[in-house]
């Protein structure tokens, strides 16, 4: 059962603030009241990195746990989350598989003039571009 507390005073003046005994006064006389919301999912995104496990969550900007095995960092989250979610709200957990291939920097070694080394000596000179 949801109450609400409604304010009712005699004088409208903006100015003229409840006494500190009237806010207790009517803070201790009040009925409890509880939120009502929506269902709402929360997604949690747990990932290999670096030799850890670390769980983000596109929900909640910042929020970045690490673990030393994905048991251990799965155990923080939820001991993490444990005091701030509600019974609406749904936990969805994705592990994140690794990339299939990793991108590697190519070398490209020309000589001056922009010629292909294929066709150059051992002892031209060269430069090295990195390219991604």
């Amino acid at each position: 059962m949801m109450a609400t507390v409604t304010i009712e005073r005699d004088d409208q003046d903006e100015a003229d603030d409840l006494s500190w005994d009237e806010a207790v006064a009517m803070f201790e006389s009040a009925t409890p009241v509880e939120a009502e919301r929506s269902a709402r999912t929360l997604h949690i995104e747990y990932r290999r990195c670096f030799g850890r496990w670390r769980a983000t969550s596109p929900d909640i900007p910042g929020f970045d746990v690490f673990g030393s095995s994905l048991a251990d960092t799965k155990r923080c989250v939820r001991d993490d989350l444990a005091g701030w979610l509600d019974t609406g709200v749904t936990v969805v957990e994705h592990t994140v598989a690794p990339p299939k291939s990793v991108a590697v920097p190519l070398l490209l070694l020309t000589r001056r003039g922009g010629q292909s080394l294929s066709d150059a000596p051992m002892s031209a000179v060269t430069k090295s571009v990195v390219s991604a």
